[in-house]
């Protein structure tokens, strides 16, 4: 379905709109995912290091 945003007065096609958003949102979680994993890694290193201090 296409339609006018009031804003802009830009015609856009609601699949893309969609499309854009839906990529955004997989970008933001990839990278919070390795965001995780690096800091996972990190305390798992920092444990190891700890060990092997003692």
């Amino acid at each position: 379905m296409i339609r006018e945003t009031e804003s802009t007065g830009q015609v856009q096609e609601d699949g893309v709109v969609t499309s854009v958003k839906s990529d955004l949102i997989s970008l933001k979680l990839q990278r919070n995912r390795s965001k995780i994993t690096n800091i996972i890694s990190l305390k798992w290193q920092w444990s190891r290091l700890k060990i092997a201090v003692e």
